[in-house]
């Protein structure tokens, strides 16, 4: 038996499907951020809007590490992991977490 011939439209099909899905995403995060931010206090949506951010710049520091070293996923794991330590509890849990990861990654003796 042979194999079905796949059509050259089907990977653009998915891939169409996979950019509205992403769109759909982005649509449904917006929204729900608006909801929170209208729903807290001024004073903790900016207090969480600052860790987030600081997270996120102190979550850089392992990505770029991981990036030289050709750890891409790493990287990306722990700049997720900072910007949602800083959402937490700003740079009080982003600062050590970004240390840890970066330590990991420098040490890490896979290629």
């Amino acid at each position: 038996m042979t194999e079905p011939e796949q059509s050259p439209q089907q990977p653009s099909l998915k891939k169409s499907q996979s950019k509205a899905l992403v769109i759909a995403a982005q649509i449904v995060g917006a929204v729900i951020g608006y909801v929170v931010v209208r729903a807290l206090p001024f004073e903790m949506t900016l207090h969480l809007l600052g860790g987030a951010v600081a997270g996120t710049l102190i979550g850089l520091i392992p990505f770029f590490i991981a990036k030289k070293r050709d750890r891409k996923k790493l990287g990306q794991i722990a700049l997720i992991s900072c910007t949602v330590s800083g959402l937490a509890l700003g740079l009080l849990l982003a600062l050590p977490v970004a240390v840890i990861f970066s330590l990991v990654i420098h040490y890490d003796k896979n290629p």
